[in-house]
């Protein structure tokens, strides 16, 4: 069931799929940037004046 007031959509459901595929996008995310900060941070460590990775 799903209804539209006023530019808001609501979904009403007992069917938690949606929710959990949403939760692992997210958590797909998380783990890109998780990785992405420890390339950073090892960058950092070898590189410390750099201020472009210190931006990141």
């Amino acid at each position: 069931m799903s209804e539209t007031v006023k530019g808001l959509n609501i979904k009403l459901s007992l069917d938690g799929r949606d929710l959990e595929n949403e939760l692992k996008e997210i958590q797909s995310d998380l783990k890109e940037q998780q990785k992405d900060l420890k390339a950073t941070k090892a960058n950092l460590k070898y590189d410390s004046s750099n201020v472009e990775l210190w931006k990141q």
